[in-house]
């Protein structure tokens, strides 16, 4: 079995971004990681494909997108790659 890669972007406020692929980069806050408070949709539905290539910087946008969208602190603090 295959497993997918995950990208994680964390702000300097605590806000994690984690996506594995699929229609959503998960949105949580470092002192709770296991509780997602928000989704950011990155699905075509009508292709049925993501609309984001599977990089730390087209995460990273989108991560920056949610920040800016909520009012939450702007700044990156980390981005990490797992395999």
């Amino acid at each position: 079995m295959t497993t997918r890669a995950t990208i994680t972007v964390t702000t300097l406020a605590g806000w994690v971004g984690t996506y594995h692929g699929g229609p959503y980069i998960e949105i949580a806050h470092e002192t709770a990681l296991d509780e997602v408070v928000d989704v950011v949709n990155v699905w075509d539905y009508a292709l049925d494909v993501p609309t984001i290539m599977f990089t730390a910087k087209a995460v990273t946008r989108k991560v920056e997108e949610w920040v800016r969208d909520y009012g939450r602190e702007y700044a990156i603090a980390a981005i990490a790659h797992r395999d």
